[in-house]
C-alpha cells in the first residue's frame, strides 16, 4: 500500500511500474554494464550528442567543482554516455552502478530520476527514500529531458549527490543545462539549412548565363557569378 499523503503521484506510479517489471528493491548494487566493445558502438552512436553537449558540461562541471555531486549524460534509452564530477564523488558513484555503459532504466535499477525523466518527459527530483531500491536511498537526484528541434528526447542530464545536501535549484539549474544543449543542436540545424540555402542560391546564380551580381541592403556583394 502507498500512502497518497506521504508519496508523491509521479513517485507512487514509478514504484507501481518497478513492482510490475519485478524489479528488486532489495537487490544489492553492483555494476551492470555493456561490454567494451558495446561500450564504444554506444558512444559512437551517440556521439553527436555527447559532442553537442561538451562544452556546455564542461562549463557546469566547473559550477560544481568541490560540491560532492556529479553530472550524468545519458541517451533516450538510459544509457549512460558520460560521468563528470571531483574524484571522491565519482568513486562513490561506481559503487552504485552509475558508470559510463550502465542503463539507468526503471525496469533495470527501479525509481530514479534518468528512468522517471524518460518515460514520463519531465524534469524530476528525486530524495533518498523516493528511490525503489533501498541502496541508493541517501542520494538524491535531478533530471531534465534533453529533445531535438523536432521535440522528440534524444537523451537526459542528471545531477546526483548525497540526500543531505538537496537543494531546491539543483533541478532549476539541471533544466538550464538541458535547454542549453537543445539550444546548441537547434543552433546547429539553423546553421546547417543556411548552408544549404546558401548552396542552393549559389547553383542557382551558377546557372544563369546573364551577369548576375546579388547586393544586400548595406550594398555589399554577396553573390556573383562571374569574375
Amino acid at each position: 500500500e502507498i500512502d497518497s499523503s506521504v508519496v508523491r503521484p509521479i513517485i507512487a506510479n514509478s514504484w507501481k511500474r518497478c513492482k510490475l517489471a519485478k524489479v528488486s528493491p532489495f537487490l544489492k548494487s553492483h555494476i551492470i554494464k555493456l561490454k567494451d566493445k558495446e561500450i564504444k558502438i554506444l558512444l559512437e552512436r551517440n556521439r553527436h550528442l555527447i559532442e553537442i553537449s561538451r562544452p556546455i558540461m564542461e562549463m557546469a562541471e566547473k559550477m560544481i567543482k568541490g560540491s560532492e555531486f556529479r553530472i550524468d549524460l545519458s541517451n533516450k534509452d538510459g544509457y549512460i554516455l558520460k560521468v563528470i564530477g571531483d574524484k571522491k564523488i565519482l568513486e562513490e558513484s561506481e559503487k552504485i552502478g552509475v558508470v559510463v555503459g550502465a542503463n539507468r532504466s526503471e525496469i533495470i535499477v527501479g525509481t530514479n530520476s534518468i528512468g522517471v525523466t524518460l518515460f514520463t518527459g519531465k524534469p524530476v527530483q528525486i530524495i533518498g527514500p523516493e528511490h525503489y531500491n533501498v541502496y541508493p536511498r541517501h542520494w538524491t537526484c535531478s533530471s531534465a529531458p534533453i529533445r531535438d528541434p523536432s521535440g522528440n528526447i534524444i537523451g537526459c542530464i542528471n545531477m546526483s549527490g548525497k540526500y543531505h545536501l538537496l537543494h531546491k535549484h539543483t533541478l532549476g539549474m539541471v533544466v538550464g543545462i538541458a535547454n542549453n544543449i537543445e539550444s546548441a543542436l537547434k543552433i546547429e540545424k539553423k546553421v546547417n539549412e543556411l548552408k544549404i540555402n546558401n548552396k542552393f542560391l549559389n547553383t542557382i546564380i551558377e546557372s544563369i548565363d546573364n551577369a548576375l551580381i546579388v547586393m544586400d541592403k548595406e550594398g555589399r556583394i554577396t553573390h556573383l557569378n562571374f569574375i
